[in-house]
């Protein structure tokens, strides 16, 4: 824990991820605060997967993951469909076989 003087508390050193899907929304809860978006970016799959985020790049040069938008040039992130979790897990489990 790190006391935070602006927050008024302690804040946890390592945060907790969490991701849950509910139809065509999702949210990811970290530590206590949850986000709710229609789509995810690269950064939110990797800290709810916790896989190294080159897996996520391979699966969309493959055309694996679905899109809910592309980027619009450098500094925009893809914005993928929740489904997406699934599908990297998937992935990486037939990685470990």
């Amino acid at each position: 824990m790190v006391f935070h003087p602006k927050k008024g508390g302690e804040i946890p050193t390592t945060p907790f991820y969490s991701l849950y899907s509910r139809g065509n929304s999702c949210q990811l809860l970290i530590g206590k605060t949850v986000s709710t978006h229609n789509f995810l970016t690269k950064k939110q799959i990797k800290k709810a997967i916790g896989c190294p985020g080159y897996i996520i790049d391979y699966l969309n040069d493959c055309g694996r993951l679905p899109i809910v938008q592309a980027s619009n040039g450098k500094g925009y992130p893809i914005k993928y469909d929740p489904k997406s979790i699934e599908i990297v897990k998937k992935h990486i489990n037939q990685q470990h076989r």
